[in-house]
């Protein structure tokens, strides 16, 4: 009877004893933010060039333009969702620099995108305006009249 009482006042410092311990999986897990986001999210996507002369540019070099602009896009938004994933699936584990190193990625693939899209459409308009195309102007939405109110009788 005495052992187990013994036994039974001891296997709590045990316990926390081995949680302690180094490589006893007590201590937290260290996260390398840059590897896991390299073996997650794959590289950095980088934007295609728009190094093509406007005046010169064939309809076909457009669409092809438009296809890449497209395409860097979609990479980028799936690389972001990813950030976010890591991000979500870390939580409170990261540190303030895994935090930031996950926003500086997530921000400069952003940057990114809206240079090529300002790029592309400076590269639309010089198009258009070389090749005579009047852009239409944009439609006002159609806007409904609200309906009387219901008098009563």
């Amino acid at each position: 009877m005495r052992i187990v009482l013994i036994a039974a006042l001891i296997l709590p410092f045990t316990v926390q004893a081995l949680m302690a311990a180094p490589g006893s999986g007590g201590a937290p897990k260290v996260i390398k933010i840059k590897e896991e986001i390299v073996n997650k999210c794959g590289n950095f996507p980088y934007a295609p060039t728009m190094a093509m002369d406007a005046k010169t540019a064939t309809l076909d070099d457009m669409k092809k333009a438009r296809s890449a602009v497209d395409k860097y896009t979609a990479e980028v938004t799936g690389y972001q969702k990813c950030l976010l994933s890591i991000q979500n699936t870390y939580g409170e584990k990261l540190t303030s620099n895994d935090t930031d190193v996950l926003l500086f990625a997530f921000n400069r693939a952003e940057e990114e995108r809206d240079v090529l899209a300002t790029d592309f459409n400076k590269l639309v308009d010089d198009y258009n305006a070389a090749n005579g195309i009047v852009p239409k102007p944009a439609t006002p939405a159609k806007t409904v009249k609200p309906a009387k109110p219901a008098t009563n009788p």
